[in-house]
């Protein structure tokens, strides 16, 4: 699990995202949920993975392993409550929040602003562009349980890494309701309002006409 705004605190919301996730993408198993920002009740957008014979919990996790996905989650935790929007495919990620946008593509990172309309762009580590996501690597399942998680009482299944990291998914019946990441330095509650893995490569476009500073 990694840390919790200005440019800098958005970089370390999104970092922080790196906590969980069907080995094979095939689109042809992808849930047909529209990935657009929904209309109304936007927890009517949380699909129902389907990953071989795994249920639970157990679904969720291989398809955030799989790197592959779209999730619209509201962040709750470490004095701050934010609602960002992550697409992960093909090693790529674009991260969108009340702040700005970042992207992270071919070993770079770029920190956009609609309002200035600025690019900020800074080399990365081959690791780390394809970081950023739900973090599985090291994970294992080690228990259950059932705690409150957005105002319900529901089942969870525990993730941890054996170093104090762990990752409790709640579920709603079928559904993730999402996940509750805990560490030594603080909980952060990561409610899911739409999770699918309809993923356009557009949503990992950089502004051509943006002023691009590099840093």
């Amino acid at each position: 699990m990694k840390k919790v705004f200005n440019f800098n605190v958005l970089v370390a919301i999104i970092l922080l995202f790196g906590t969980v996730a069907c080995g094979n993408s095939n689109s042809s198993n992808n849930s047909a949920n529209d990935s657009s920002s929904a209309n109304g009740d936007e927890n009517s957008n949380i699909t129902s993975v389907s990953c071989g014979n795994d249920s639970g919990a157990a679904k969720y996790f291989k398809m955030f392993s799989g790197g592959t996905y779209h999730m619209k989650a509201k962040m709750v935790g470490g004095g701050v409550e934010s609602t960002m929007e992550m697409y992960i495919k093909g090693g790529n990620m674009a991260n969108f929040t009340e702040m700005g946008k970042m992207i992270l593509k071919d070993n770079k990172m770029y920190i956009i602003s609609d309002e200035a309309k600025t690019v900020m762009v800074s080399n990365t580590t081959p690791s780390a562009s394809i970081g950023g996501g739900i973090e599985t690597d090291g994970m294992t399942l080690t228990g259950s349980g059932k705690d409150e998680f957005d105002g319900k009482n529901l089942p969870y299944e525990e993730y941890s890494d054996g170093e104090g990291n762990k990752a409790r998914y709640f579920l709603d019946g079928d559904k993730l309701a999402g996940i509750r990441n805990i560490n030594d330095e603080m909980t952060i509650d990561v409610i899911v309002l739409i999770l699918d893995q309809n993923v356009p490569d557009s949503a990992f476009d950089v502004p051509s006409g943006y002023k691009k500073i590099e840093y």
